[in-house]
C-alpha cells in the first residue's frame, strides 16, 4: 500500500479504534501518501491522538503528509511533543498539510513545537498551516516558525492561515519580508488574505 486516505470526519470513534489505527498506520511502512481527517471528532481524547501520532514515526518513505484535527478539543503540548518527534522522523517529507482550526488549546508553544520537527524536513517543497481561530497563538510562534522556514532551502509554497490568531496585519507583513526564498507564500493574518 502506497496511499491511505482515511477520513473519519465527525464521527465517534473512540481511542480504542484510535489505538488500532495507529498501530495499522505504523505497519505500512512503505506509503508514500497518508491522508488522515479527524475533524470535529470529539470522542477522541489525548489517548488515541498520542496513538495516531506515535504511529508516524515508522513512515519513513512518506512524502506528503495531511492531518486534519480541526475542532478537535483534545490537543495538548504532550500530542504535539509526539507529533513533532514523528515529523522530525520522516527525512523524505516533500508536503506537508497541518490542520488545527478550532483548536482553542494550541498556543504559542504548539506552534514552537510543531517548528521544531518541521526544520528537519529538509526535502519539504510545500508547506499548508491552518491555525485559524486559535485564539491564544501570537506573533511570538510565528517568528519561531518563520526562522525554521528561513532553513528550508526548498521550500516552494506556503500557506499559513492565521484568521482569529493574535497575529496582526503588520506583524505578517513583517514575516513575509524575511520570507524572499518562498516563490508562493499566502498568509491569512485575522480576517484577510494577503498573497505577496
Amino acid at each position: 500500500l502506497q496511499q491511505l486516505v482515511l477520513n473519519v470526519y465527525n464521527c465517534n470513534i473512540d481511542n480504542m479504534g484510535i489505538a488500532q489505527l495507529g498501530k495499522s498506520i505504523s505497519r505500512l511502512s512503505k506509503l508514500y501518501d497518508l491522508f488522515l481527517n479527524f475533524k470535529k471528532c470529539s470522542a477522541i481524547s489525548s489517548e488515541g491522538v498520542q496513538a495516531i501520532f506515535s504511529g508516524l514515526q515508522t513512515l519513513i518513505k512518506l512524502k506528503s503528509l495531511t492531518i486534519n484535527f480541526a475542532g478537535c478539543p483534545c490537543l495538548t503540548d504532550s500530542e504535539l511533543e509526539i507529533l513533532a518527534e514523528s515529523i522530525k522522523s520522516i527525512q523524505t517529507l516533500e508536503q506537508l498539510d497541518l490542520d488545527f482550526s478550532d483548536c482553542l488549546n494550541f498556543t504559542d508553544f504548539e506552534v514552537i513545537q510543531l517548528s521544531a520537527g518541521i526544520q528537519k524536513c529538509k526535502c519539504l517543497k510545500r508547506l499548508i498551516l491552518d491555525f485559524d481561530k486559535c485564539s491564544q497563538v501570537s506573533i511570538e510562534g510565528i517568528l519561531m516558525l518563520k526562522a525554521t522556514l528561513l532553513k528550508l532551502k526548498n521550500l516552494l509554497h506556503v500557506y499559513l492561515s492565521l484568521v482569529g490568531t493574535k497575529v496582526t496585519r503588520e506583524e505578517a507583513e513583517n514575516v513575509h519580508k524575511e520570507l524572499q526564498h518562498i516563490v508562493d507564500l499566502i498568509i491569512c493574518p485575522r480576517t484577510h488574505t494577503m498573497k505577496f
